[in-house]
Protein backbone atom coordinates (compact mmCIF):
# COMPACT_ATOMS: atom_id res chain seq x y z
CA UNK A 1 0.00 0.00 0.00
CA UNK A 2 1.38 3.31 -1.00
CA UNK A 3 0.67 6.12 1.74
CA UNK A 4 0.09 9.83 1.09
CA UNK A 5 2.48 12.08 3.08
CA UNK A 6 0.63 15.15 4.19
CA UNK A 7 2.75 18.47 4.23
CA UNK A 8 1.70 21.95 4.95
CA UNK A 9 2.20 22.35 0.94
CA UNK A 10 -0.17 19.27 0.11
CA UNK A 11 -2.86 19.53 2.99
CA UNK A 12 -5.54 21.28 0.52
CA UNK A 13 -5.49 18.26 -1.41
CA UNK A 14 -7.16 16.63 1.50
CA UNK A 15 -8.54 18.94 3.91
CA UNK A 16 -10.21 21.43 1.90
CA UNK A 17 -11.11 23.79 5.15
CA UNK A 18 -6.93 24.19 4.97
CA UNK A 19 -4.90 26.37 2.69
CA UNK A 20 -1.47 24.97 0.84
CA UNK A 21 1.31 26.59 2.25
CA UNK A 22 5.04 26.24 0.58
CA UNK A 23 6.59 24.59 -1.87
CA UNK A 24 5.19 21.41 -3.60
CA UNK A 25 8.32 19.58 -3.36
CA UNK A 26 9.39 21.06 0.12
CA UNK A 27 9.88 17.66 1.42
CA UNK A 28 11.76 14.24 -0.16
CA UNK A 29 11.78 11.25 2.19
CA UNK A 30 14.96 9.77 2.69
CA UNK A 31 15.02 6.44 0.46
CA UNK A 32 17.99 5.10 1.09
CA UNK A 33 18.56 6.07 4.73
CA UNK A 34 15.50 4.15 5.45
CA UNK A 35 16.76 0.95 3.35
CA UNK A 36 19.80 1.13 5.24
CA UNK A 37 17.69 1.29 8.61
CA UNK A 38 15.47 -1.66 7.00
CA UNK A 39 18.59 -3.61 6.67
CA UNK A 40 20.27 -3.22 10.13
CA UNK A 41 16.58 -4.32 11.14
CA UNK A 42 16.53 -7.47 9.82
CA UNK A 43 19.67 -8.35 11.61
CA UNK A 44 18.43 -7.75 15.23
CA UNK A 45 17.61 -10.69 17.04
CA UNK A 46 15.20 -9.46 19.46
CA UNK A 47 13.30 -9.08 15.78
CA UNK A 48 13.84 -12.86 14.66
CA UNK A 49 10.09 -14.51 13.91
CA UNK A 50 9.03 -11.00 12.72
CA UNK A 51 10.44 -10.36 9.44
CA UNK A 52 7.36 -10.22 7.82
CA UNK A 53 6.30 -6.83 9.47
CA UNK A 54 8.85 -4.91 8.36
CA UNK A 55 8.38 -3.15 5.13
CA UNK A 56 9.65 -4.81 1.86
CA UNK A 57 12.27 -2.36 0.01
Amino acid sequence: MTHQMVTKANICKFYKDFPCVGEEDGYKFPETEFATYLADLKKQDWLKGYEAILPQQ
